[in-house]
């Protein structure tokens, strides 16, 4: 199960973004926020996996939401979901290559879709990780065992001349 912050300013937008989520056959916890300033005080209480956000919003726009949340918490994934596709956002979005960037015209499918692929990277980055870790403690217990048997030795040879 993973955690989904959906920021939009437009209701009609988060409640039909809800729907879409709780009707996908993946387990999410779905929260909402209205404004980025309301998304910051979600994302302080809760540990999310992925932020889907607008960019255009009142206050605080979703770039500055992003930036807050690089900021704050990288191991989230961010997701802009927007009605506009100007080249300068287009630009600044594109030098991040963890996060994506759709038009609201997508299709229902290639957002739910978008939403779960970033799931499964952040999945196999995680299960990555955890084996790296593994390998570390392995590794560090051999080297421990490794050592000991080697100073054993060299005690013995000392003791017990030959």
């Amino acid at each position: 199960m993973f955690q989904l912050l959906i920021v939009d300013d437009e209701i009609e937008s988060l409640e039909w973004l809800v729907e879409l989520f709780e009707a996908c056959d993946e387990e999410i916890n779905i929260y909402t926020a209205s404004v980025a300033r309301e998304a910051l005080e979600l994302l302080n209480d809760i540990k999310f996996d992925i932020v889907l956000t607008d960019i255009q919003m009142p206050g605080m726009d979703g770039l500055e939401l992003y930036k807050r949340i690089k900021e704050n918490w990288s191991h989230i994934r961010v997701i802009f979901l927007t009605g506009y596709s100007t080249h300068e956002i287009l630009y600044q979005v594109a030098q991040d290559k963890t996060i994506r960037y759709l038009v609201k015209t997508e299709t229902p499918q290639k957002i739910v879709n978008t939403v779960l692929e970033v799931y499964g990277e952040l999945r196999k980055e995680r299960e990555a990780a955890l084996k790296q870790r593994q390998n570390e403690a392995l590794l560090s217990q051999a080297k421990y065992w490794l050592e000991k048997g080697i100073m054993e030795q060299l005690v013995n040879e000392l003791v017990e001349p030959q």
